[in-house]
């Protein structure tokens, strides 16, 4: 028996899914509910949140050591304990200087300000749940 109802039947008839969206229905897992468990414990493990949150800066401070695309004309070079402190502030949506020239240095600068916040609010969303006890 199909119990489930459709709020909108004439929708549902003419709504097609592109096929890359029905292989995606059908993968054995949903990959950002992986992600969740693997990286917050689904919210409920704050240091394993926390922990992530430093791998995630200890991984990208190096990159931005490496990847010597910065100034005006991408000739400039960060220290390495400077790194360090401009992945950081990277992680606090900061604009530190130098900006990233190249396009190298601006992929690792948009993933690292996409992953790191993410991850901080994960780690909110633990540390939220542990005193909501």
């Amino acid at each position: 028996l199909n119990r489930r109802k459709t709020w909108m039947p004439e929708f549902v008839e003419q709504t097609t899914l592109p096929e890359s969206w029905k292989l995606l229905k059908k993968a054995p897992f949903d990959f950002v509910h992986f992600l969740y468990r693997w990286l917050s414990g689904y919210g409920e493990k704050w240091f394993r949140a926390f922990v992530w949150l430093i791998v995630i800066w200890l991984f990208f401070a190096p990159l931005y050591y490496f990847a010597q695309g910065f100034g005006n004309d991408g000739t400039t070079h960060l220290e390495f304990l400077r790194s360090f402190g401009y992945s950081l502030q990277v992680m606090t949506l900061q604009r530190p200087e130098p900006r990233p020239f190249g396009w190298i240095t601006t992929i690792i600068y948009g993933l690292e300000t996409i992953f790191a916040p993410l991850q901080s609010a994960l780690l909110a969303l633990a540390i939220r749940r542990k005193f909501m006890r």
